[in-house]
């Protein structure tokens, strides 16, 4: 594994991409012991493209 990489959010465990028929982008994320939607658009893109949030 490269070292100048930083990890992607999908790691910690599943991911899916949710689209609402108003277009708008929702991601929802499995981890252990929890589960959540998100809604924020920033954080939606942040974590889809894999960026950690203090970036």
């Amino acid at each position: 594994m490269p070292e100048d990489r930083t990890p992607h959010a999908g790691l910690d465990g599943p991911m899916v991409l949710l689209e609402t028929p108003e277009h708008e982008r929702l991601v929802y994320l499995e981890v252990q012991r929890a589960s959540f939607l998100v809604d924020d658009p920033d954080e939606s893109v942040r974590l889809l493209n894999g960026l950690p949030g203090d970036r």
